[in-house]
């Protein structure tokens, strides 16, 4: 009969190498996770000439620099801590008031303020940089509710169903 006995107290563990070694694979791994969430956020945009219904993804009707589809990603190394979602759309602005910002309105919905102009007080019009209320003219603010159009949520729930946000994980540890 053979016995074998380990005594794990006696076991070496070069804790700093094992750390360096995590801390490494951790910033291969997370940059990988969060550009494929990226390009998956960016799909759920759908470029169309017609607004998205209710429940649908938005639709994109500009590109580049200034449009829904520049998606951020930004990775901290320090605080080993990643963010993926929409970049800061700074621009001309709109004359439409809401309380948040677009991406979180259009992900979530929530309520705007629509300003209308009117010569007869009967047909309203929605005032816009074009169209401006001209002196005369009636002008009224409609709150207006605007239905969620979610592309955040769905795109994070469909990359974990598929399996890419844990793939690049895979033998990020390795000996050596």
């Amino acid at each position: 009969m053979i016995t074998f006995t380990a005594n794990m107290s006696k076991a070496v563990v070069d804790r700093k190498a094992l750390t360096a070694s995590v801390d490494r694979g951790i910033d291969k791994a997370m940059p990988k996770s969060l550009d494929s969430m990226r390009r998956r956020i960016q799909g759920n945009y759908k470029a169309r000439s017609r607004p998205s219904r209710p429940g649908e993804s938005p639709s994109v009707h500009s590109f580049g620099r200034m449009s829904l589809q520049n998606v951020q990603v930004e990775y901290n190394a320090r605080k080993k801590t990643g963010y993926v979602g929409p970049a800061l759309l700074s621009g001309q602005r709109s004359l439409v008031e809401t309380d948040q910002p677009l991406p979180g309105l259009l992900e979530g919905g929530g309520w705007i303020t629509v300003p209308e102009v009117s010569w007869d007080g009967e047909r309203w019009f929605t005032e816009t940089r074009r169209r401006r209320a001209k002196p005369g003219q009636k002008r009224r603010k409609r709150r207006v509710r605007m239905a969620a159009r979610p592309a955040i949520g769905p795109a994070f729930n469909a990359e974990v169903q598929s399996g890419n946000t844990l793939s690049p994980w895979q033998n990020v540890v390795t000996n050596g």
